[in-house]
């Protein structure tokens, strides 16, 4: 096999993916459930790349090929995530245009080796998915509410505030009976001496 493939299956096995204890029993591929998880991956990641029907005869003998050769289901899985998040295999180069396919990721073992290796993984400044462009624009929209909220609860407050602040004047400033009597006598003798003026 490829030198490339080496270091893939060695890369799997420090990453503790390879359980030693797994018989070839163990290994068998729940074809649905893998078609099924295929499928969701894609949805998941809003990537381009067509959905798969179904898994022929063939592709289901190169699928468990994969696994028995890796001792692990878990390079399919790995293979396929990587898949749906690549920029390149969704079509997404401004220069190639290409778009992988499930058909593609396994028809060739140089395919598979390259995608599970990471040679198509999106460099660190690549363009966002738009998986992750949607999580971010939820996130602004989340920290946008959260603000408006913070500051409708503020200006509450503040308003309450006044409003309190406004009664507790009215109500040191509220004239009793007896003093509003005594104001009224008061402004009679003054109308009553202004007017004699007059």
């Amino acid at each position: 096999m490829k030198e490339r493939s080496k270091e893939s299956k060695e890369e799997i096995q420090k990453e503790g993916r390879i359980d030693s204890a797994f018989s070839r029993e163990d290994l068998r591929i729940d074809f649905d459930a893998f078609l099924r998880f295929f499928n969701q991956t894609l949805r998941d990641a809003g990537s381009n790349i067509a959905m798969q029907a179904y898994i022929s005869k063939g592709y289901r003998h190169r699928l468990q090929q994969i696994a028995n050769e890796y001792n692990s289901k878990a390079p399919l899985i790995s293979a396929v995530r990587k898949m749906a998040a690549s920029n390149f295999l969704n079509g997404r180069n401004k220069k190639y245009r290409f778009k992988a396919s499930f058909v593609w990721l396994f028809e060739k073992n140089e395919h598979f080796e390259r995608v599970l290796s990471g040679y198509y993984d999106n460099p660190p400044d690549a363009d966002k998915t738009p998986a992750e462009e949607r999580a971010e624009e939820m996130e602004k929209r989340r920290q946008e509410y959260m603000e408006r909220r913070a500051e409708a609860e503020r200006i509450f407050e503040e308003q309450k505030k006044r409003e309190n602040e406004e009664r507790e004047k009215a109500r040191k400033n509220a004239v009793t009976p007896e003093e509003a009597e005594k104001q009224g006598f008061h402004l009679q003798f003054i109308s009553k001496i202004m007017s004699e003026e007059d």
